[in-house]
């Protein structure tokens, strides 16, 4: 995940980095910044203490924060692995 993860095709919706703690994650078509994940290293690995959902309406129309964090959870095997 800190490696980050570029768009590989037309149909890869996202830009993900990593930047001072944060693991951001950007639309690739628009660049509008979406989400973020504040991550803090510990014994099992990495742990999320942190997030971050855009409340922009011209940029995301969040269904809600539930299926935020599901989107979150989705993204994160689909771009890095189980």
């Amino acid at each position: 995940m800190m490696d980050g993860h570029g768009p590989v095709d037309m149909d890869d919706r996202w830009f993900i980095y990593y930047e001072g703690g944060w693991l951001h994650f950007h639309r690739s078509w628009t660049g509008a910044h979406i989400f973020a994940l504040g991550l803090d290293g510990c014994s099992a690995g990495v742990r999320v203490i942190d997030g971050w959902v855009s409340r922009e309406p011209d940029q995301y129309r969040s269904p809600g924060i539930e299926q935020d964090r599901e989107m979150v959870v989705r993204l994160i095997p689909s771009h890095f692995g189980k």
